[in-house]
C-alpha cells in the first residue's frame, strides 16, 4: 500500500521502509506453525492425552487460517481518506 500511495505523491508518505526484515521474521513464525501442526499429528508417548491432541491437530491451523481471511477482508475493506473503499478507490482511479 505504500508502495503505491509513494508512487501517486501521497503528501503523508515521504518514504517507503524497507520489509525484508518483517519478511524473514513472520516466514520463520508461519513455519514454526506449520513444523508444530506437523509434529503435533505423530504419536508421542510422553504427551498426556495423546489420541486426543493428534485427533484435534488440524484445529490450530484451521482457527488461524479463519483470523487470517477474516483480518485480510477487513484490510481490504480499508477505507482511504477519501472514505472510499481500496477496490471502490482503484475503480475511481481507472
Amino acid at each position: 500500500m505504500l508502495d503505491n500511495e509513494f508512487a501517486a505523491g501521497a503528501p503523508w508518505v515521504t518514504t517507503v521502509p524497507p520489509d525484508q526484515h518483517l519478511v524473514a521474521k513472520y516466514a520463520g513464525l508461519y513455519l514454526a506453525e506449520l513444523l508444530l501442526a506437523y509434529e503435533l499429528k505423530k504419536p508421542h508417548s510422553w504427551i498426556p492425552g495423546d489420541m486426543a491432541v493428534r485427533r484435534l491437530w488440524w484445529a490450530y491451523p484451521a482457527t488461524m487460517a479463519a483470523i487470517h481471511i477474516k483480518n485480510g477482508v477487513g484490510n481490504i475493506r480499508t477505507q482511504g481518506p477519501g472514505g472510499c473503499t481500496s477496490i471502490e478507490c482503484a475503480e475511481q482511479m481507472q
